[in-house]
């Protein structure tokens, strides 16, 4: 949902720097039969918000074997394993009817992010802060509620709220810095309403609140990074390098960000070296694993498909070798799949884009079954994401017939849920369609909903249908700005350098 389970925020610093608190803050309260299992909750809490998640993981774990009956330790305890998942989320919701506001609240907030339902998501944050109106932590929570919605305004005017009740509200402040500069996917503000100068300001806050939170300075080194500085950027991710090791943390972090600097400097060389460093140097086969797909994700980049794929065929003889279990392996398995799937596509292999994709369903599908009981959110999750890309893979072939057929079917699935972006991918895809067949402005009314700044690849598109109107300064506008993303990810790595060859000079 775009409303995205994400943390973020904006806009006037002026008006957040408060001198001192109105009022006590109060933290939501937690119940438990052991009061070390809340301390540890509220640790692991903390460590992810620094993006720690390993410490935050291993936390967690032991909150929730302190109290097997903790009611948010079995709502948020992260695990693999779909049955123990559901397992640890029905004693949640069971255990909630005895629960203290706080906690039954937060169960029905956590069903209502599941089942795409935005608009109770917020009315049940609205009813958390009635409760508790002098907690940053409920006035965060709602912040955090409106920006999924992308109503920055109220988003920003509840951040500010809860930094009035707490100057050194480490969430909000991390929300404000995350409306101006990419965290990995967030939602951003609209490009004109972004500052470089406001976006430093909040990574100041972040650091007065916790200044030794390695995160603290991956902000400002992204800012910087955001804006084109790669040396300035680079220099933060050092001083990050330096507060993990005094706060006994991973490195490996660090390496990836400093391989992103080159990356995107066109230094292609030394960024997949650091990209290694970066998987050398983490704390647990997970971390090794995601550095390793930035790493073959710096190849589409690159443009190097078939080194995109060997890289695959690489990481998928680490990943045999790595201490996860089944769910996990066969997560990331497929996943593996998928990006055979981008290379193969991209590199004008019909067959064996087709074989990549089926082969991704085929492990989703074992991954599914694992499931003891039907869950019947997460098969239609697994049936919308299989007519998403059997459409994207009749578009980007030219078959535009049966991508008409499995768009159909898309538009069925996707409808059914009560988000704001549900329809984004249907749209896009229609939308691609109609500029391949000759028909660019019915292509721009497709798009219509597609934003730049949060969806690259589809915005790439969105910004050939505007040229094939007329409408060069907007197409301009899109380019320019997919051209100076400097963020890992597939999307930007598959029109990042299409895009810049479109910028005018």
């Amino acid at each position: 949902m775009k409303f995205h389970n994400k943390i973020f925020i904006p806009a006037m610093l002026a008006m957040l720097l408060v001198g001192c608190s109105k009022s006590t803050d109060v933290e939501l309260p937690l119940s438990s039969t052991n009061q070390e299992a809340i301390k540890l909750y509220r640790g692991a809490q903390s460590a992810w918000d620094e993006n720690n998640g390993p410490k935050g993981m291993d936390m967690m774990e032991k909150a929730l074997s302190l109290d097997p009956d903790f009611i948010l330790a079995n709502l948020n305890v992260p695990t693999n394993d779909p049955n123990k998942w559901q397992e640890y989320r029905d004693k949640a919701k069971l255990n909630s009817a005895n629960g203290n506001d706080h906690e039954k609240l937060q169960v029905k907030l956590w069903v209502a992010a599941r089942e795409g339902r935005s608009d109770d998501y917020i009315n049940l944050c609205k009813e958390l802060v009635s409760i508790y109106p002098n907690s940053s932590e409920a006035y965060v929570e709602l912040g955090n509620a409106y920006t999924g919605v992308e109503n920055f305004d109220l988003a920003i005017e509840n951040y500010k709220k809860a930094i009035d009740i707490n100057p050194n509200q480490y969430r909000a402040w991390r929300g404000l810095a995350s409306h101006e500069v990419t965290f990995g996917g967030n939602t951003l503000l609209p490009k004109n309403r972004q500052s470089k100068k406001a976006a430093l300001q909040y990574a100041k806050g972040m650091v007065k609140a916790r200044p030794n939170a390695p995160f603290s300075y991956q902000a400002k080194g992204n800012i910087e990074r955001q804006y084109g500085d790669m040396e300035a950027a680079r220099a933060q991710y050092e001083k990050m390098t330096e507060a993990a090791i005094k706060a006994n943390h991973s490195q490996g972090a660090a390496y990836n960000l400093i391989a992103h600097t080159y990356l995107f400097s066109g230094d292609y060389e030394n960024a997949k070296k650091n990209y290694l460093l970066a998987s050398k140097n983490s704390p647990n086969d997970w971390s090794r694993y995601s550095y390793g797909e930035f790493g073959l994700w710096s190849y589409l980049y690159e443009g190097d498909y078939p080194g995109a794929l060997e890289a695959a065929d690489d990481l998928e003889k680490k990943l045999m070798t790595y201490d996860l279990s089944e769910a996990e392996i066969l997560d990331r398995r497929s996943g593996l799949q998928f990006n055979r799937f981008l290379a193969h596509a991209y590199n004008q292999n019909k067959s064996g884009a087709y074989d990549a994709m089926r082969a991704n369903w085929r492990i989703r599908q074992d991954r599914l079954n694992m499931n003891k009981t039907k869950d019947e959110v997460v098969e239609e999750g697994y049936q919308r994401f299989n007519a998403w890309m059997e459409s994207w893979y009749y578009v980007l072939f030219g078959d535009y017939t049966r991508a008409q057929k499995s768009l159909d079917n898309l538009y069925k699935l996707a409808s059914k849920r009560q988000t704001n972006d549900a329809l984004d991918g249907y749209n896009a895809l229609s939308g691609m369609v109609s500029l391949f067949t000759g028909d660019p402005e019915k292509a721009v009314s497709q798009f219509a909903t597609i934003e730049k700044e949060n969806n690259l690849y589809y915005a790439y598109f969105k910004g050939l249908a505007y040229e094939g109107v007329g409408e060069n300064e907007k197409a301009q506008d899109i380019f320019a700005f997919i051209a100076n993303y400097n963020f890992q990810g597939w999307e930007p790595g598959l029109v990042r350098n299409l895009a810049k060859a479109k910028v005018s000079s």
